[in-house]
């Protein structure tokens, strides 16, 4: 019965009282932050009332007056993953031949937009060198001139034989093993020093993957290419690409539309 008085102004109310309480510093600042933890409790909602828990409930689509919350701009909703920042990040990783590893992560995010996580754990086995191709979960992904370089000499140091070493990225105190995720976050970290741009403190491989799919989406790529090219699964698309984007992106080319193809 509770869950079914919840309103968007209890919501409000709730973000307002977190702030005054001083319960955590970084309490939803940001705008995007707002309408994320909103959308989670109205997909929640509506998921228990469609499965008849609840019978019914009071979020639906988007808040209007999530607007009244201040909140401040922390710079993350704005794409600064550009061939003009790529070409400088690239530049500076490459000033230094100790940095190949670092580079390598970087392009991985750059390419296909992997998270930490299949970076940290990436094998050997996954990369056929000669056929310039990489196995993730089943995708089979094109290797660019760069990374194939990388990858190539990054290999040539993992050792032979029974000495090789299983992961791509290997910790420093056993090259059996992989490496940390506070490793790969210290390798972008390390962008700080290309600029006194303060947007290289953004840069991360979440950072790097939402604005990558979304210039996908803009430079033209399908959903399903963009689907099959970084992994994320269809459901969650809407988080990059929202329904209002893609149908005004279809509505400029409407008439390539062949509607005829139904059924037919």
């Amino acid at each position: 019965r509770a869950v079914e008085q919840l309103t968007p102004d209890a919501f409000v109310d709730y973000i307002k009282y977190r702030r005054a309480a001083s319960v955590g510093s970084k309490v939803l600042k940001s705008q995007n932050a707002l309408q994320n933890s909103y959308s989670h409790m109205s997909s929640m909602l509506k998921t228990l009332t469609l499965k008849r828990k609840i019978q019914s409930n009071h979020f639906e689509g988007r808040a209007n007056n999530l607007n009244g919350i201040e909140t401040i701009d922390t710079g993350r909703g704005k794409n600064h993953v550009t061939r003009a920042t790529i070409e400088s990040a690239i530049e500076y990783y490459c000033k230094d031949k100790r940095r190949i590893d670092k580079l390598t992560m970087f392009l991985l995010c750059v390419s296909f937009g992997l998270e930490k996580p299949h970076i940290q754990k990436l094998e050997w086995s996954a990369i056929d060198l000669e056929k310039h191709v990489i196995n993730i979960n089943s995708r089979i992904l094109p290797i660019n001139k760069m990374l194939y370089s990388c990858l190539s000499e990054l290999n040539k140091n993992s050792g032979s034989g029974k000495r090789k070493n299983k992961y791509v990225f290997t910790s420093v105190h056993s090259k059996q093993k992989y490496i940390s995720q506070e490793l790969i976050n210290y390798a972008f970290d390390k962008l700080k020093e290309v600029s006194d741009d303060s947007f290289w403190s953004l840069f991360s491989p979440q950072y790097v993957r939402t604005h990558l799919i979304s210039q996908m989406y803009e430079d033209g790529f399908s959903i399903d290419e963009i689907v099959y090219l970084t992994g994320i699964e269809i459901k969650n698309i809407h988080k990059y690409i929202d329904n209002d984007r893609i149908i005004a992106h279809q509505r400029v080319r409407y008439s390539k539309i062949k509607t005829n193809k139904l059924f037919s």
